[in-house]
């Protein structure tokens, strides 16, 4: 699966993503026009299907997973961070509000929640979170996710290691 943290205004993901018997890198963060800052956890290919929904303006019916990927296990649990606040997003489509100064989601969270419990920020909770969980690891990605409440043309991955993309830089 994957961490995603937040804390403070900050969103961090770890970059690891499983293919069969080995693992690579991806990107689990989002900008989205006009709304903020989505970070997805889960079966890659439900958490595809709700990040191009959320980046077509939610339009159409929500994606869910079928009875046969319910069944083998396919789930996306996402965090989507706006000016309007913090969300908790179950199936990665229906939004709880979070009235709390740190969320976390994916195989990791536990070990994130403790580190952020403790007084560490997103980006060295999902750091704890890989020491120990299988299915964390690779590259941190961290937004400062004030940055990307403003409307842009079009939505687009966050692409980010361990520091903080200018507005001109990630048009670029």
């Amino acid at each position: 699966m994957t961490t995603i943290a937040y804390s403070k205004g900050w969103l961090a993901a770890d970059t690891r993503v499983s293919i069969g018997n080995y693992h690579t890198k991806t990107e689990k963060l989002y900008k989205i026009e006009g709304l903020g800052v989505l970070g997805l956890a889960g079966s890659t290919k439900i958490c595809n299907k709700v990040a191009r929904w959320w980046a077509s303006g939610c339009e159409g019916d929500p994606p869910e997973a079928s009875e046969k990927e319910q069944e083998d296990g396919y789930i996306c649990q996402g965090i989507l961070a706006t000016k309007e606040g913090l969300f908790l997003l179950e199936d990665g489509v229906f939004p709880i509000v979070i009235k709390a100064d740190y969320l976390a989601v994916g195989s990791g969270s536990d070990y994130a929640i403790a580190a952020m419990e403790m007084g560490k920020s997103a980006k060295e909770a999902v750091a704890e979170a890989a020491k120990h969980d299988i299915y964390t690891g690779g590259d941190i990605d961290e937004v400062d996710c004030c940055l990307y409440y403003e409307v842009e043309e079009e939505p687009k991955k966050v692409k980010k290691k361990s520091r903080t993309l200018t507005p001109d830089e990630y048009a670029a």
